[in-house]
């Protein structure tokens, strides 16, 4: 079956290391926060090595065991300005062997290839799988029929509570705004679905913020522009727009759709965590050993932060839900405008042949009296004339005689 396998790591695959992916190696970013002071340290990979921006120290980019949440930003790749497309999410910023030591350290699944290569397609999938000790990958992708595109592979280590990411496809823009997200949400980082939600958020802004707003713009323009007296007169020139913004409506409404049912697996996911979290589960706060009193506050900040994640993947749910029936509204108001503009141009035609026939039946009656008036005078001229030549003649021969 075509699941999360145990062990399947990224940097042992060649196949997909060498065929899915792109690679430019520049400046790589690395963000790392902890539970002590969780205040972001941002790093730049050089050499295989970790170097603090601003100073000098350097480390290796597992060195540090303490629970910790580690990203890593997989930028976009420029696009020149003589290239036909811009780039994928599948070119790197960094060079192959680079990126197969980050997989190597952060424990990355192989699962994210086949999502960066269905690229065209949203998806999320996460599992509990075994690689050297019990992790729990989540790997999703959103839809690249749109500008902005992302990829993330999230590892959480359910031993040391640390939490590994790679984030692809990102920009300047993108990486700081998951940093603030991270650092406004530092009560939240030994949750394994903290990565994950910021996707979310990121995600929804794209497409609700942006994609959403300007399609409805036009889209309305365009329903005005069908239910004037202009959009009755046009051509195929000025309705092919038209045409090319009602598929775009309805592909971006297929992809608010596809990407909710995303997030539904992510709540479904996020409910099973719950179970854990249970109150059941957690032990009493009289407990006499300190450690499983240390335990117990883990387990209830845990369940408050996974608590808070769900209440907030239900919101988005329900806002895409009140999006794509937006998005449904003004598409049915779009064909209701269409059909009202063939009707006045039905209308318009009709009116166009009454006019004619009675031009033709003008016609018919003129011919069926007057052309038959005009024959006999032609008539009696004739014979007046015939008339007038035979008397000539007749006067002619009498003179003659």
């Amino acid at each position: 079956m075509d699941w999360l396998l145990d062990g399947s790591l990224l940097s042992n695959s060649e196949t997909d290391l060498a065929n899915v992916f792109e690679y430019e190696p520049r400046s790589v970013k690395v963000v790392q926060l902890d539970d002590e002071d969780g205040e972001p340290k941002q790093w730049k990979l050089v050499a295989l090595r970790l170097i603090k921006v601003g100073e000098k120290n350097h480390r290796d980019l597992d060195q540090s065991y303490k629970p910790k949440i580690t990203v890593v930003f997989a930028r976009r790749a420029k696009t020149s300005p003589s290239a036909y497309q811009p780039k994928t999410i599948r070119s790197l910023s960094f060079s192959r062997e680079t990126f197969r030591y980050i997989c190597s350290k952060l424990m990355i699944h192989s699962g994210i290839s086949r999502t960066i290569s269905r690229g065209d397609v949203a998806s999320f999938c996460s599992g509990d799988v075994a690689m050297g000790e019990l992790e729990e990958p989540a790997i999703g992708g959103t839809s690249m029929a749109w500008d902005g595109d992302l990829a993330l592979s999230v590892t959480h280590l359910s031993k040391t509570g640390s939490t590994n990411a790679i984030v692809f496809g990102t920009t300047a823009e993108i990486e700081d705004e998951i940093i603030d997200r991270l650092y406004c949400s530092s009560s939240a980082l030994s949750h394994p679905f903290l990565l994950p939600g910021i996707f979310t958020e990121l995600e929804r802004e794209r497409q609700l913020k942006r994609l959403v707003e300007d399609t409805q713009g036009e889209l309305e323009k365009a329903t005005y522009y069908l239910g004037s007296d202009e959009g009755s007169e046009s051509d195929q020139a000025a309705t092919q727009p038209i045409i090319d913004l009602w598929l775009n409506t309805t592909e971006l409404r297929n992809g608010l759709f596809n990407w909710k049912t995303q997030v539904e697996e992510m709540l479904l996911h996020i409910e099973g965590m719950a179970e854990s979290y249970s109150t059941s589960n957690v032990m009493d706060g009289r407990s006499a050993f300190a450690c499983a009193d240390t335990k117990a506050d883990l387990k209830r900040k845990q369940a408050k932060v996974n608590s808070m994640i769900r209440n907030r993947l239900r919101s988005i749910i329900n806002e895409y839900e009140d999006t794509i029936r937006d998005c449904t509204m003004r598409l049915d108001g779009m064909s209701m405008a269409t059909q009202l503009s063939h009707a006045r141009t039905n209308m318009q035609i009709a009116l166009e042949s009454k006019r004619d026939g009675k031009r033709m039946q003008n016609i018919s009656i003129f011919s069926m009296v007057f052309l038959p008036s005009m024959f006999v005078a032609v008539s009696q001229i004739l014979a007046t004339a015939c008339l007038v030549s035979f008397l000539v003649r007749l006067i002619v021969r009498k003179l003659e005689v």
